[in-house]
Formats: C-alpha cells, sequence, structure tokens
C-alpha cells in the first residue's frame, strides 16, 4: 500500500519529457538500452512509476524520432519492448503481494487486487493459486526472451562512444547531460555531411 501511494504521489509530482526537443538524448538512449521508459521522467533517479502511463508518451517520442531520422527504426522493438517490461512489472507485483500473504498482511490481497487478481481470504490454497500464477508469468516472459535471443542482434555504437568520436570529428566539446535528442540528430546529421566532404576533397566548408 505505501509502494502505491509513493508512486501515487510520484504521477502527480514527476513529469516526463514529451518531446525529441526537450527529451535530452542521453536519456532517450538510456531509455532504449536499459528498457525502462522511467528515464524519461525530469528526475535524476528512477522513482516509483507506473511505465503504463508513460507509453503513450514513449510512443509518440518515437514517432517523432523516425520523422526526424526518416527512419521507421522502433517500431517493432518498441512492441516487443512494451510487451515485456508489462509482464515484468506485474511479475513484481504478484510476487511482492506474495510476499505480504506469507506474512499474513492485508495489504497483500489489495496489491493483488490492483493487478487484477481477487483473493478474499489468505488461505493455504489461495497461497498455492497466486504462487502458480507466478510461476507460470515466470515461464512466460523465460520463453518470450528465449525466442528474441533466437534472432540476431544488431549492435550498435553507444551514445557515450558516438558523442566522443563526433567531438574529435567537430573538435569542441558536447554537453552529453543537456543536448535534447533533435539536436543530437541534427549534430549527426552534418557530422556525417562534414566526414563525406572531407572524403571528397570539400573540407573548408564550415559545420
Amino acid at each position: 500500500m505505501k509502494t502505491n501511494l509513493i508512486r501515487q504521489w510520484n504521477h502527480w509530482t514527476i513529469r516526463p519529457y514529451r518531446t525529441c526537443d526537450t527529451l535530452p538524448a542521453k536519456k532517450f538512449f538510456k531509455a532504449l538500452d536499459d528498457q525502462d521508459f522511467r528515464h524519461i521522467l525530469k528526475c535524476d533517479y528512477l522513482p516509483e512509476y507506473s511505465q503504463e502511463k508513460l507509453y503513450p508518451i514513449w510512443d509518440s517520442i518515437i514517432k517523432e524520432y523516425d520523422e526526424l531520422t526518416g527512419k521507421n527504426t522502433f517500431g517493432y522493438q518498441l512492441m516487443e519492448l512494451k510487451h515485456e517490461i508489462k509482464n515484468i512489472n506485474r511479475l513484481n507485483g504478484l510476487n511482492a503481494a506474495y510476499q505480504l500473504m506469507i506474512l499474513d498482511q492485508k495489504e497483500g490481497l489489495e496489491d493483488l487486487k490492483y493487478w487484477g487478481v481477487d483473493v478474499k481470504v489468505n488461505s493455504h490454497n489461495e497461497r498455492k493459486r497466486v504462487l502458480s500464477m507466478i510461476l507460470m508469468e515466470q515461464t512466460k516472459i523465460k520463453i518470450q526472451r528465449m525466442r528474441q535471443k533466437s534472432i540476431p542482434e544488431q549492435k550498435g555504437t553507444s551514445f557515450i562512444d558516438s558523442l566522443v568520436s563526433i567531438e574529435g570529428i567537430l573538435e569542441r566539446n558536447l554537453d552529453e547531460d543537456t543536448i535534447t535528442l533533435t539536436k543530437w540528430l541534427s549534430i549527426v546529421k552534418n557530422t556525417n555531411a562534414k566526414v563525406k566532404a572531407i572524403k571528397n576533397g570539400k573540407s573548408n566548408k564550415r559545420y
């Protein structure tokens, strides 16, 4: 119950970045790397927060990102990511509620109701039923991850590695903490143009 109250308070007080113009690029790529949408919140830590509330905002950011780059990069990956995060959140919630049931805490039943599981009496049979649900959720996640591992991954360069490389090419420092995603994409575009110009022997153009 205390966790739910903290989460509800955070929903009211901690606001998310909503556009590529305001979202720091570092936070965007951190959300992708960690598979945690809470990185787009306007705070320096990961608070108690229902990621489901961030799905529409994340979808909008991804759509804007694809428009800026002219590529549909994250469409399918995004659906897979949201599905796994939803399952993991549910599994963690059921686990926490089950532990409260073992301790004979009434909050356990209240938390189960939040996850759509109606348990009226904290009995031995009901605890067995909840444990079976937990094991089933764990199995679902394992099967999903095994399926994903069967698909070859494309390893990319990290944001920080790209930043360092671009700083070397442009011969200037960039603030990794404040540079927005829109600005970052513009810098990457201009850097690619400069590299191409250098290769073509036209390095006197300013960027």
